[in-house]
């Protein structure tokens, strides 16, 4: 018998939506991602395609293979599911991105 998946939660829908644009933003694909991160291809297309739930060490090696700072993601994600930001961003997710600009 198989596993039973972790429960996902809003934060990791929006943790998805993260890491699905920065991966599109990349030149990398998905498999290369898999290869960089260490996770699952099989994984990495449930967490990426259908919001699945993750481990703190996924979201840290993903971040890291993306070129992303790990707790900025989070925070990142932390923001969207507050409604501080609607998918756009908080804070630079990579550290030597410039802030995003100030709105009124």
């Amino acid at each position: 018998m198989g596993q039973k998946p972790l429960a996902a939660h809003p934060v990791d829908e929006a943790l998805s939506d993260i890491f699905e644009r920065a991966l599109a933003d990349s030149d990398m694909s998905l498999r290369e991602l898999s290869r960089r991160s260490e996770v699952k291809l099989t994984r990495l297309g449930d967490i990426l395609r259908r919001g699945r739930a993750m481990t703190a060490g996924e979201v840290e090696r993903v971040s890291r293979a993306l070129g992303l700072t790990p707790w900025m993601v989070v925070r990142e994600a932390e923001a969207r599911m507050s409604g501080e930001v609607d998918g756009g961003q908080v804070v630079p997710l990579r550290p030597d991105a410039p802030p995003p600009p100030l709105t009124a």
